[in-house]
């Protein structure tokens, strides 16, 4: 996590795969590495750890992995996906909540 902290993204993901691949059940290891295959031109890797990372439920990164599995999916142009995304935290009323209503009003323009 030092080379996370010092913004070097692609030596972090190297530890941080290495970690996934030993202990698979990390959600943390998983949302880390997957923050870092998006800083570093991954996107669909990226994608699917953030699926993965949602997909494991409740837990400290399942809104703050919503987020950015929606920043993915609007890089994408899938606008379908990030409003699923967007809507979904919005309905969670956590922390990002206002955020995620303030990217979902920049996308989905209301009539």
């Amino acid at each position: 996590m030092e080379r996370y902290r010092r913004h070097d993204y692609a030596g972090a993901a190297l530890g941080l795969r290495a970690a996934a691949d030993a202990q698979p059940q990390s959600v943390e290891a998983r949302f880390y590495l997957a923050i870092c295959l998006l800083l570093t031109n991954d996107r669909p890797g990226g994608v699917q750890l953030l699926k993965d990372v949602t997909a494991s439920g409740d837990t400290p990164y399942l809104e703050s992995g919503r987020f950015y599995l929606a920043k993915a999916l609007l890089g994408e142009g899938n606008l379908a996906g990030a409003d699923l995304q967007l809507r979904i935290i919005i309905e969670m009323h956590g922390k990002l909540e206002k955020q995620a209503q303030a990217l979902h009003a920049q996308i989905i323009p209301r009539p």
